[in-house]
């Protein structure tokens, strides 16, 4: 079952400002980060659960997908 990944307007600026901060130093690796990124963000839709299993902490995020 394929989930939705939803990313704040927050988050998008976060992403902008690393990509910014890391270009000054190198405008390839920051390239590079933001590819990374993208691609492990797209595949949260597949594979969530075998990549960022819950803790018991997590009760709050529970629920029966």
């Amino acid at each position: 079952m394929a989930f939705r990944v939803l990313i704040t307007a927050r988050a998008m600026d976060d992403i902008s400002d690393s990509i910014t901060f890391i270009a000054q130093d190198s405008p390839q690796a920051a390239r590079k980060w933001k590819t990374e990124l993208q691609s492990l963000s797209l595949s949260l839709r597949d594979y969530h659960r075998a990549r960022y299993r819950l803790t018991a902490d997590d009760v709050d995020l529970r629920h029966d997908n």
